[in-house]
């Protein structure tokens, strides 16, 4: 489930949700509208354990109250940035072909660039959004 922090900040705690008046220490502050998903609820269900993605795009988990989330849809998926696609598609086409197993059926990096276009609208590569198994070919 996807959610939006409605407070205007909440603290964002490592290990497990507070119990009582003890307060562990915390991972983070979450600011009103940061957008979180659900990994797990406390047993009584008044805490989530989310995570998030911050900008330099570092995964941040913790624990939150679930009165300081108000349920948000699915976000807006990350563009593709192309020189990084790229990239990867060379980087996986050394890693590949360095296997004892790939030989002699070797992987090159035109191909996944051209599989990737061939399965992008209008001949773009784009991010697909979210896909269940079942949505895949």
């Amino acid at each position: 489930m996807f959610y939006k922090v409605s407070a205007d900040s909440v603290r964002l705690f490592d290990d497990h949700p507070p119990e009582g008046k003890e307060i562990p220490g915390f991972a983070n502050l979450v600011f009103k509208g940061q957008e979180v998903t659900e990994i797990s609820p406390s047993p009584d269900e008044t805490w989530v354990k989310v995570w998030y993605k911050t900008e330099g795009a570092n995964i941040i988990e913790g624990w939150i109250e679930r009165a300081n989330l108000e349920e948000a849809g699915t976000p807006e998926r990350d563009k593709i940035v192309l020189w990084a696609f790229l990239k990867s598609c060379v980087r996986a086409e050394f890693a590949v072909n360095q296997l004892k197993d790939t030989k002699p059926y070797f992987v090159n990096a035109d191909f996944l660039i051209a599989l990737a276009l061939y399965h992008g609208p209008n001949d773009t590569i784009t991010n697909l959004g979210h896909k269940d198994p079942a949505d895949l070919d």
